[in-house]
């Protein structure tokens, strides 16, 4: 089963706190559909009656706002390709070799599709991008976002009502870029928002099929933690911190037993740290671990 449609499918979230007012929501919608971004869900935005809470007289909001954003398929495929260089697994011509990773070529689209994985539902449809890549593209598109350059283009009609009621809302947002700092410097929408505390999430959503498959291969003792697959969900840092500390539990196991044999050599024969004849083998033995130890990490990590 592969992962629904981007379209469909809330990628990132996004909550203000109580301090944005019903008018700067506003002026942040506009500015993220203009940037691309699609709400396909949303919480505390509409009325009891379907209407959007936002569109009123400027009143406080009753509850939280959060929203659910997406993209589309080509936008994605854009800044994978020309933004973010998503490097991805890729066909060579001859079909024989391995995959290589290369960065993602819209001209070269066919050898990145369709390449069986070991978790076809980690992937879309095509098996192109995982749930981790298609957050990282969408946060890239909201964080080069900028803020609103004038009231009209905040507004986007010259109806007078709705004009009204977004202007103010645009001001205060223009004036946050002349504090702290920010005058002279052309800062991103979610920049601003986050530097003032309008907003307090912005994170990717979870796919609970993923999520919980990941953490019990993860609790399982007798297996390598499925680097892969945490690469291809949470990122390749999340992954790198895991292999590390996975390389670094096996490593510690040799010094570990030195140094156990060391301590009950000295407990047996009554002798200190100072005075034993053990310790500058066990120091030197510890040495020439450590530089091996680090050398394999480093064969380990260009793989």
């Amino acid at each position: 089963m592969a992962l629904p449609p981007i379209e469909k499918t809330p990628v990132m979230l996004l909550r203000f706190t109580p301090k944005a007012s019903p008018n700067l929501i506003a002026t942040v919608i506009e500015s993220l559909t203009g940037g691309g971004i699609i709400i396909v869900e949303s919480e505390g935005l509409y009325d009891e009656n379907g209407k959007i809470i936002i569109a009123g007289n400027g009143s406080a909001r009753k509850s939280d706002v959060v929203l659910g954003l997406t993209t589309t398929q080509k936008l994605l495929e854009h800044e994978a390709e020309n933004i973010v260089k998503l490097v991805k697994p890729c066909r060579t011509s001859q079909r024989h070799m391995p995959l290589v990773m290369e960065p993602f070529s819209s001209l070269a689209r066919e050898d990145f599709i369709n390449i069986e994985h070991e978790h076809d539902g980690d992937y879309d449809e095509d098996g192109l991008f995982t749930s981790g890549d298609r957050a990282l593209l969408v946060e890239s598109m909201m964080a080069a976002i900028p803020a609103p350059t004038s009231s009209r283009e905040v507004a986007g009609q010259d109806d007078e009502k709705h004009s009204s009621l977004v202007k103010e809302a645009y001001r205060k947002l223009r004036s946050l870029e002349s504090e702290d700092g920010y005058e002279g410097h052309t800062s991103t929408l979610i920049e601003i928002l986050r530097q003032k505390e309008y907003i307090d999430a912005v994170a990717p959503i979870h796919v609970s099929h993923i999520k919980k498959r990941i953490s019990k291969e993860i609790y399982s003792i007798l297996k390598a933690p499925p680097l892969e697959v945490i690469r291809d969900y949470y990122g390749e840092g999340v992954a790198f911190y895991f292999a590390w500390m996975y390389h670094m539990i096996c490593w510690y196991v040799l010094p570990g037993l030195f140094g156990l044999v060391a301590y009950i050599v000295r407990r047996y024969r009554g002798d200190t740290v100072d005075n034993c004849e053990f310790t500058p083998f066990v120091g030197l033995i510890t040495f020439c671990w450590a530089v091996v130890c680090n050398r394999c990490w480093e064969r380990r990590e260009s793989e």
